[in-house]
């Protein structure tokens, strides 16, 4: 019988530090974010930009039963041109019936008015 022996490292994950929660982190907090960014910082460094894929969360809201988020979204032209970002765009993330669902609200300022009045058209 062979044994396998796993060691795996967990990496301490530092929380989004905007604002007020900047100012009330701990050193150690802060210590371990000036790490990361300096350490991503090199590797760009040496490695370049990274490319953008996928969507970009500019801002998020807890909302009702779900979440509203802002989102810029990378749009790659079927002809090979370059890439564009597109948006910002809300959408709402909620559960349903145990499945995960999203609803397009489109660009607006005020995205709770709109999303109730999708939801009430249903």
């Amino acid at each position: 019988m062979v044994k396998c022996v796993c060691v795996h490292t967990i990496a301490y994950e530092v929380p989004m530090l905007t604002g007020s929660k900047l100012r009330r982190a701990s050193r150690e907090d802060l210590t371990a974010l000036r790490s990361r960014i300096f350490g991503e910082l090199a590797r760009r460094d040496v490695e370049g930009e990274p490319e953008i894929v996928g969507p970009m969360v500019v801002e998020s809201r807890l909302y009702a039963d779900g979440l509203l988020l802002l989102e810029r979204r990378i749009f790659t032209p079927k002809t090979g041109g370059p890439s564009k970002v597109r948006g910002p765009y809300w959408t709402f993330r909620y559960q349903e019936d145990g499945k995960r669902k999203s609803l397009y609200i489109g660009k607006t300022d005020e995205p709770e008015a709109v999303l109730e009045e999708k939801r009430s058209r249903r």
